[in-house]
């Protein structure tokens, strides 16, 4: 699932979130960590619809500029590859 439109709450799947934004054609791409909203709003994009969510701690957001592998930000955090090479999910 995803939440948000262009900052995404923290529960959000990176990979969903890359395919609203249109991104996984695209070989890699950057994810900044930020703060999170207060609210986040639901809207529909490629094929994906994304929900409102509320306030949370961290969000994440795409940025071109920033080309590091996903797998980094989840530094210390087992992860495993879903959906090819630069989409990873946290593994609880």
């Amino acid at each position: 699932m995803v939440f948000g439109n262009g900052i995404y709450h923290e529960e959000s799947s990176i990979c969903v979130a890359a395919q609203f934004e249109g991104l996984l054609t695209t070989k890699e791409f950057g994810v900044n960590v930020v703060t999170g909203q207060d609210s986040y709003t639901a809207d529909t994009k490629n094929g994906v619809t994304s929900n409102k969510a509320y306030k949370s701690e961290l969000a994440f957001k795409f940025d071109m500029a920033i080309v590091k592998p996903v797998k980094e930000f989840f530094k210390g955090e087992s992860v495993e590859i879903i959906d090819g090479p630069t989409c990873y999910k946290r593994v609880e």
